[in-house]
């Protein structure tokens, strides 16, 4: 089986897990990034 063609809809549940992960990911390194940031100018991140 083609990869494309399980990205294409052969697993649908699959790829909207994958995708969700991925936009979690990006959202925890944001925030740890805004943390970071908030630590450095001397105000407390909520």
């Amino acid at each position: 089986m083609h990869p494309l063609s399980v990205l294409g809809g052969g697993c649908i549940f699959l790829r909207i897990l994958l995708t969700n992960l991925y936009l979690l990911y990006i959202l925890y390194i944001y925030r740890q990034n805004e943390s970071v940031k908030g630590a450095a100018d001397g105000t407390v991140y909520q």
